[in-house]
């Protein structure tokens, strides 16, 4: 009986058969498991709508837009993080570029709180800043993100504080200060019930005198509260006594719209 001799394979030969034969095995199981599954494998790359998270108003959202005020590399940047930003562009850029009041650094910011005011989404915070120390500062949660209200933040006039102090203008301006009742002050018919009162700018001093106009519609409640802070119109009128500061108009109470 003869036996017969299978032909030998060369080693390379028998190499390149057990890669075809397993390349051939794993294409039939990729096969079979897409099959199965029934998808594309391009289907993997979008990922679904419920997937997708808004953005929400939280500490951390709040803290991060903050950052990236201070860190924005522009002007367009930064005027992309302002609350309003289409009414306060102009007022942004009298403020840093007119008038040259520098862009201060972020040192730190410490821990905040959100609130909600007149229906508003607000986020408190107290920063560190290079020049300037010690600072309050508000955001505005405006449906998809945090953005800084940046006219509290630096308490912006149409004027500066010094400037109005010096040039006495008979135009009103408008001042964000705080106001503080003068109990020695002569009563008058005025609704405050004080025809004087004091204010305190963010740059003054000291508290100055200002008269209040009695259409002025300036009507507080001081009830356990020593200052407020409010958004004002004020000009020099001239009287008796020389060219004084008055209270022309009450825009509103507190530094934030």
């Amino acid at each position: 009986m003869k036996v017969r001799t299978l032909p030998r394979l060369s080693l390379q030969k028998f190499v390149a058969t057990l890669l075809l034969l397993s390349s051939a095995t794993m294409g039939g199981l990729w096969l079979l498991g897409m099959l199965r599954v029934g998808r594309s494998p391009v289907s993997e790359k979008a990922a679904p709508a419920a997937e997708i998270r808004a953005v929400q108003p939280t500490e951390e959202t709040a803290r991060l837009a903050l950052s990236n005020y201070f860190a924005a590399a522009d002007d367009s940047a930064r005027i992309h993080c302002l609350h309003d930003r289409e009414r306060v562009k102009e007022l942004w850029l009298d403020y840093h570029r007119r008038r040259r009041h520098p862009l201060p650094l972020l040192d730190d910011i410490h821990s905040g709180t959100l609130v909600e005011d007149r229906g508003r989404i607000m986020a408190f915070f107290e920063v560190i800043l290079i020049p300037g120390g010690r600072q309050p500062v508000a955001l505005v949660w405006e449906g998809n993100s945090f953005n800084l209200d940046w006219e509290s933040f630096v308490a912006y006039g149409t004027m500066d504080w010094a400037e109005w102090m010096e040039s006495r203008p008979t135009v009103p301006q408008t001042l964000r200060v705080y106001l503080s009742r003068v109990p020695t002050g002569p009563l008058s018919e005025s609704p405050s019930g004080y025809d004087t009162i004091s204010i305190e700018h963010r740059d003054s001093l000291g508290p100055v005198l200002v008269r209040v106009d009695p259409g002025s519609g300036l009507s507080l409640d001081f009830s356990g509260r020593q200052r407020i802070p409010v958004t004002a119109e004020f000009a020099f009128r001239q009287d008796a006594s020389g060219m004084q500061p008055y209270l022309v108009r009450l825009v509103h109470e507190g530094w934030t719209d």
